[in-house]
């Protein structure tokens, strides 16, 4: 038995908690402890965990790792913000437009508490014309270039692991400096570089060069980022809880803008995974007008697959690179699944 992601967020209902937890075995929850490591859960559920009142009603040696995940998180948050704050003043001292992505945005303007949500890097945005000015403020903050890769390069300060459980301050911390954002499905592109800068609010945490992008936009990208990730089998579930965020704040003008961003990149049926996976997740309010041309230009065999997927059918490639206690039958299964899946994705069905 392996517990399934929905429960472990079901478990916030004191009515639930005994329903759903009372067979779980000392495996069990060690499972849901490994579940949450992979997924990037562990602060997140300590908080809402704490919040309804139910840590007492949970294994103790799972709340403790939650506990533990959790202030470990917020040192980290810590010294992420000091990094971010870094590269913004001194972007605004050198001349150089940098926008902040996904996690940095997120936990400064959508999460209540930064420390709930982990974060692996610090993603920016910045123009081809300032690479080489970036790279000699990331010098001058401590860090190196590691890696040059199209359309990003990938700055250390440090490569030492201090503990490959869950989240920790020390461990290394990237900053990925962006001049493209783009999502590779097959042999798809789908770059939406050019609808982020052109809607890019100024000012972000204050500083006059830090541009943000508007909540359609940044919805627009944890979309393509998801599915992106899906495909290559490194889905996490906090992914899918940005999104439920970030949908629950929009209106109708912001879906009314990314309807048209997905026309004109002809990019339905990657939003409609996003959203179907998402929503099985937990669901999300779109407007029956986006969801009915999403659903007018998916390929009838990608929609009945997703009909036929759960929200734990999506992580599982992920899970599958480190739940080694999971029965070869099960692997199969999931595998099976994701392969479909993704394979559909890049079928030419019209």
């Amino acid at each position: 038995m392996s517990p399934e992601i929905n429960e472990l967020f079901a478990i916030a209902d004191k009515g639930k908690v005994s329903e759903i937890t009372r067979h779980w075995t000392y495996e069990v929850w060690q499972e849901a402890r490994l579940k949450t490591q992979i997924h990037g859960i562990a602060p997140l559920l300590y908080c809402i965990y704490s919040d309804n009142g139910v840590l007492n009603f949970l294994d103790k040696s799972f709340t403790d790792y939650l506990s533990g995940q959790y202030h470990l998180n917020r040192s980290r948050i810590q010294r992420i913000q000091k990094v971010l704050h870094s590269i913004l003043m001194e972007s605004d001292v050198c001349g150089v437009t940098v926008m902040p992505l996904k996690g940095s945005l997120l936990i400064n303007e959508y999460y209540i508490n930064p420390a709930m949500r982990p974060m692996a890097d610090i993603d920016i945005l910045i123009s081809e014309d300032d690479e080489a000015r970036m790279g000699k403020i990331m010098a001058s903050i401590g860090y190196h270039l590691e890696l040059d890769i199209p359309r990003h390069k990938i700055y250390l300060s440090n490569t030492h692991i201090s503990s490959m459980i869950g989240e920790h301050p020390d461990n290394p911390l990237a900053i990925e400096v962006h001049t493209k954002i783009c999502c590779s499905i097959g042999f798809d592109l789908y770059d939406i570089t050019k609808h982020i800068w052109g809607n890019a609010e100024p000012g972000f945490l204050g500083f006059k060069l830090a541009m943000k992008p508007t909540r359609s936009m940044l919805l627009m990208h944890l979309f393509i980022h998801a599915v992106h990730h899906q495909y290559n089998g490194s889905l996490r579930a906090i992914q899918l809880y940005d999104i439920f965020r970030i949908a629950g704040v929009i209106d109708i003008t912001d879906w009314t803008m990314i309807s048209r961003i997905i026309e004109s990149l002809g990019c339905e049926k990657l939003i409609y995974v996003a959203i179907t996976m998402a929503d099985d997740f937990m669901p999300i309010p779109v407007p029956d007008f986006v969801l009915n041309s999403l659903r007018e230009k998916t390929p009838n065999k990608l929609k009945d697959l997703l009909k036929a997927l759960s929200s734990d059918d999506y992580i599982a490639a992920n899970e599958l690179k480190t739940l080694s206690i999971l029965s070869l039958d099960l692997k199969d299964t999931f595998h099976k699944k994701v392969l479909l899946l993704t394979n559909l994705l890049v079928l030419k069905v019209f």
